[in-house]
């Protein structure tokens, strides 16, 4: 079961970044994996760990912590506020830099 278990995640994974790369590609007309680190990704979950992976500029809010024991990747940096003052938060440090 174990063993089936880390398939289906695997295959998530595969999922939530081909589906980024895809989007990118045919919206923006970027190369994801030439460019992603000009890109900064943002979660609160566990299930954007695959994106965390992915991203080395990932970045999770506050509430990330409360899921520690479920995420296998973490980002980069976590910021001080959770939910959507820490999605505000990472919008200042965007906008101020």
């Amino acid at each position: 079961m174990k063993q089936h278990h880390s398939r289906r995640a695997h295959a998530r994974t595969l999922l939530h970044v081909s589906m980024t790369r895809v989007l990118f590609a045919e919206v923006f007309g970027v190369d994801l994996d030439r460019e992603r680190e000009q890109y900064v990704f943002v979660g609160d979950s566990p299930n954007d760990t695959p994106m965390f992976a992915y991203f080395g500029n990932a970045i999770g809010v506050a509430n990330l912590r409360a899921f520690a024991d479920r995420i296998t990747t973490f980002p980069a940096y976590i910021t001080q506020r959770e939910a959507g003052a820490g999605f505000a938060e990472v919008a200042e440090l965007l906008v101020d830099t």
